[in-house]
């Protein structure tokens, strides 16, 4: 996870297939990496960080009561309204995306919903420049200055503030916390079922 006073962004690593349920209209971008807010961006993590062995509470993952997981789309779609699913990339860089926008166009606040090959990843920030598909975010009432995780996480907070929901970050610079863990977690009989499920053999 990074945070910084214009931005969050989160990311759970899952060993989830890339599909997922929800189907709706997905224009194909192709190798576009205009979406400087992704992590999926490259396909290699950065190999000088050594991750730490712990992780967050659930509650981080969690916006506008919408879970990292293969049913977030569904979910934010009940909640926020459909929007335009984007997809670009190819093989481990490939992700699917779904944007809203803050209603108020002074905020220019931004709830991104991404899946990649393995993995969920939401993201809120304010501003920065347009990218290949920004076009496409639907705006939303529910999405402001104010939204939060379950946890607390919000844009606008010190870092003093960060730190007191998350703890000590893996990395510290000005502006910028990095958190970066590695927990290796028995897959759960019900995420198993949910597994097979979408992939029958």
């Amino acid at each position: 996870m990074n945070a910084s006073p214009k931005g969050i962004w989160l990311f759970l690593w899952l060993g989830f297939s890339f599909a997922g349920p929800a189907r709706h209209t997905n224009p194909d971008i192709g190798l576009d990496n205009s979406d400087w807010w992704s992590i999926n961006r490259s396909p290699d993590p950065d190999d000088n960080i050594n991750p730490e062995t712990r992780e967050f509470a659930k509650s981080n993952f969690q916006i506008l009561g919408i879970d990292l997981n293969d049913a977030m789309f569904t979910k934010a779609v009940s909640r926020l309204g459909t929007t335009t699913f984007v997809v670009r990339g190819d093989a481990s860089t490939a992700r699917r995306q779904a944007c809203y926008i803050s209603s108020d166009g002074g905020q220019g606040v931004h709830l991104i919903f991404e899946q990649g090959e393995v993995d969920y990843t939401f993201y809120v920030f304010s501003d920065g420049p347009v990218w290949n598909g920004s076009d496409r975010c639907l705006t939303s009432k529910r999405i402001s200055l104010s939204l939060a995780t379950s946890s607390g996480l919000r844009l606008g907070q010190t870092s003093a503030q960060v730190i007191a929901i998350l703890g000590k970050p893996t990395i510290e610079h000005k502006n910028e916390l990095t958190y970066f863990f590695s927990v290796y977690k028995k897959t759960s009989a019900e995420d198993l079922k949910q597994a097979r499920q979408r992939n029958p053999a």
